[in-house]
């Protein structure tokens, strides 16, 4: 009878997996092609915006990309140059386009008196001339000059005041990046020159942020040049797991899969998609290319598991899963909530024709046996009873032949005592 119930529970417990892998291999199916209509319709939608007409294409381009996460930006990509939608998401770019700047002939009088003749007062007063112009990026090169004669002169408040007056001016370039840039981290060596200790970390600090959050259109060099700046004045937080380095992580991923896509835009061809790991951080590159022109699609791993499986939740509910995907290395791109699954379904990339491989599991593991718990709590009783019947008959008939042997034997014992009389 023991033997029998262990022989039933194995059975039972075997038909049980089978039963809950038919349920993960047929969810893997269902979401494979959910996940394929929500990849088609992205190429569908930035084939569309690559045949918008060029003065609708921002709005259209603003428009589609308000529906998306935070971890991913829309760009185009041109002759011209790149756009990236919304602004303010990149920390860099791959390429920025250079506003015109004033002739080196301009400033010429000024320098001549600032290095060749050392009069630094008539080279300010030169500067200062040229920086009353109307011609803002004639200005911005003047107030730079002005605040470099003005802290060699030993005037650093004047300084101070000209790297203000040069912040006004915003995007204009001058020394080939934004006015507003430059005068911000001059003006950290002006207050470090003056020991203004609180002031220089609140502007460097300041100035970090705003670095991080994609203020300025610069290039990559140009990031990391002010980035490092900042750092070596600031405390800048580099533990791996904390949020704000997940963030800046994250971001940085996002500028690089742009500037990777910026990069092979030559050997691009119609509609493609491509999942790459940027130090340690998988990003999504979704393209279409039609002509000189490419719209393509950035997305980190935050923009995965919002947008793409959100889009699947009613799906992942309705069949009690969780998903997963992997690249062809079997990285893990987006990992399951529960630590140890005992049972998966996957479906690779050469399957489903996706940029990832599939794994699907069951995300109440407990509940898919919680019909077997009660079919064997079931089986245990009916052995149970069994046993007990056998115990209750054994008991009984060993009662029965006792007496019998007790009877035979008391039989026995009266006709030796009467023989025995006789």
């Amino acid at each position: 009878l023991g033997w029998l119930g262990v022989r039933l529970f194995r059975q039972d417990r075997a038909l049980e997996r089978q039963r809950v892998q038919d349920r993960l291999e047929h969810a893997a199916d269902a979401v494979a092609v959910a996940l394929q209509r929500e990849l088609s319709a992205v190429e569908d939608g930035l084939t569309n915006l690559s045949n918008t007409p060029e003065g609708a294409l921002p709005a259209a381009a603003t428009d589609y990309v308000g529906q998306l996460s935070e971890d991913a930006v829309l760009v185009v990509m041109d002759l011209d140059g790149v756009e990236a939608y919304p602004s303010g998401r990149l920390l860099y770019y791959p390429t920025v386009s250079r506003q015109r700047e004033p002739d080196a002939v301009v400033f010429a009088r000024g320098e001549t008196l600032e290095f060749r003749d050392r009069d630094l007062a008539a080279a300010a007063r030169s500067y200062g001339r040229l920086a009353q112009t109307s011609d803002s990026s004639v200005r911005a090169g003047a107030l730079l000059r002005l605040a470099r004669v003005q802290r060699k002169a030993g005037d650093a408040d004047a300084a101070l005041e000209a790297f203000q007056q040069l912040v006004a001016l915003g995007s204009t370039t001058v020394a080939g990046l934004p006015a507003e840039l430059v005068a911000r981290g001059a003006s950290l060596d002006v207050l470090d020159d003056m020991t203004r200790n609180e002031e220089l970390a609140a502007e460097a600090e300041s100035l970090y942020v705003d670095l991080q959050s994609g203020t300025w259109r610069i290039t990559r060099a140009q990031y990391e040049l002010y980035a490092g700046q900042m750092c070596s004045r600031i405390s800048c937080d580099s533990t791996p797991d904390s949020p704000a380095a997940s963030s800046l992580a994250s971001a940085r991923a996002l500028a690089a899969g742009v500037e990777r896509l910026w990069d092979n835009r030559s050997s691009l061809d119609g509609n493609g998609r491509e999942v790459t790991w940027i130090d340690d951080n998988p990003v999504l590159l979704v393209w279409s290319h039609r002509g000189e022109q490419t719209v393509g699609l950035v997305g980190g791993q935050r923009h995965l598991e919002t947008d793409w499986f959100g889009s699947l939740a009613e799906l992942l509910e309705g069949e009690r899963i969780e998903v997963a995907l992997s690249d062809v290395r079997g990285r893990a791109i987006t990992a399951m909530t529960a630590e140890d699954v005992a049972q998966t379904a996957a479906r690779t990339a050469a399957d489903i024709q996706l940029p990832w491989t599939l794994h699907v599991a069951s995300s109440d593991p407990l509940g898919d046996f919680a019909e077997l718990a009660e079919r064997r709590r079931l089986l245990l009783l009916g052995l149970a009873t069994l046993a007990l019947l056998l115990l209750v008959g054994l008991y009984a008939v060993t009662r029965g032949v006792t007496r019998e042997l007790a009877v035979a034997r008391l039989q026995s014992d009266f006709v030796a005592a009467v023989s025995h009389e006789f």
